[in-house]
């Protein structure tokens, strides 16, 4: 597990598995899960560059009381401006 400071000094658990393939993967669980929940699709895709994360307040990514969808975008959005250093495309599923 990895960890990351979003926008608001939040730490932000997620998996990484190296790949191959042309393009990255980036999966979002569900509202009630975290990153376990998707752990199938490292079988399911083993040639792709694949990361799950736990979401605020899922999983061991930090609590917040005020957690939003907003903020869980803005999330995602510092991971792929600041995390994220693949060269190669990355898709968003969820």
């Amino acid at each position: 597990m990895q960890f990351f400071e979003s926008f608001d000094k939040t730490s932000i658990a997620y998996r990484y598995f190296p790949g191959k393939g042309p393009r990255a993967l980036f999966a979002l669980h569900g509202w009630t899960a975290d990153s376990s929940t998707l752990m199938m699709l490292k079988k399911g895709l083993p040639d792709t560059p694949l990361f799950l994360w736990d979401a605020r307040c899922h999983g061991k990514s930090a609590v917040d009381e005020k957690a939003t969808i907003e903020k869980m975008a803005r999330d995602l959005r510092f991971f792929i401006d600041h995390v994220y250093d693949l060269s190669i495309p990355l898709t968003v599923l969820g």
